[in-house]
């Protein structure tokens, strides 16, 4: 996913890194900050999935790059978002913070 990522921003002469290690490094001891889309899965919230997953995917079908994996997980969120409007309800975490954390 994170290689289709740089393939689209490639392709609008973007460079950038799609290590997974690099990214963990990064936000390695930064377990307090949840992603936005998180956020709003666990506060009931419409997740900003055309923001987040759309536009790389609109790019990707202007430029010509094949991005199946992406498509494929903005299917996905798109499901669970929804599931969430029509539920109007959050998705608690499986775990307490604490349990998170060990």
């Amino acid at each position: 996913m994170t290689a289709e990522a740089a393939a689209v921003a490639a392709s609008v002469g973007v460079p950038a890194d799609p290590s997974a290690d690099a990214e963990l490094r990064r936000i390695q001891g930064n377990f307090t900050q949840l992603p936005s889309m998180l956020q709003d899965v666990r506060a009931g919230r419409a997740i900003e999935r055309q923001a987040i997953l759309g536009a790389v995917i609109e790019i990707a079908q202007i430029t010509g790059v094949a991005v199946p994996t992406l498509k494929n997980i903005a299917a996905c969120v798109e499901v669970l978002d929804q599931r969430i409007q029509a539920d109007r309800i959050g998705i608690a975490p499986m775990c307490s913070a604490q349990e998170q954390t060990a």
